[in-house]
């Protein structure tokens, strides 16, 4: 969790020190905040271009923003694992929740770090005809 940081105005050092932080642990917690959709785009443009979401439909004015309401279990759009917009050619870097109502305890948001999924880091690549896909000992499938 960050603490003492004012998300309507983060200078250029306090937001390379999130940015650093972000890149080491992907989930970052900033509680205390109720920002204005302009200032949660504003936020996320630091990091790069924002995507508009391209099921979901968008707050008015606020193409990049997007309300997901908790209807209960049996009706919640997402009640299953997922990663946010993974289908896009180019998936974003991530998302930004700002959960306007929040149970005393508990709840069900869960975040996985998929890079762990991963084996280490290691050069695949060999001398092979272009036309053919280099096969990965840890995938499966085709």
């Amino acid at each position: 969790m960050i603490a003492g940081v004012d998300l309507s105005s983060v200078d250029d050092e306090t937001f390379a020190q999130i940015h650093s932080a972000f890149l080491e642990h992907h989930v970052l917690v900033f509680r205390g905040h109720d920002p204005a959709p302009k200032q949660l785009i504003a936020y996320g443009e630091r990091f790069g271009t924002l995507q508009v979401h391209p099921i979901v439909p968008s707050i008015k004015g606020y193409p990049p923003v997007i309300c997901i309401p908790n209807l209960g279990k049996k009706h919640t759009l997402t009640e299953i694992w997922h990663s946010d917009v993974y289908f896009a050619p180019t998936p974003p870097l991530g998302s930004i929740l700002y959960a306007l109502e929040v149970p005393e305890c508990g709840g069900d948001t869960l975040f996985a770090n998929q890079h762990l999924g991963l084996p280490p880091r290691r050069s695949y690549a060999v001398a092979r005809p272009v036309r053919r896909r280099p096969r990965l000992p840890w995938l499966k499938g085709r």
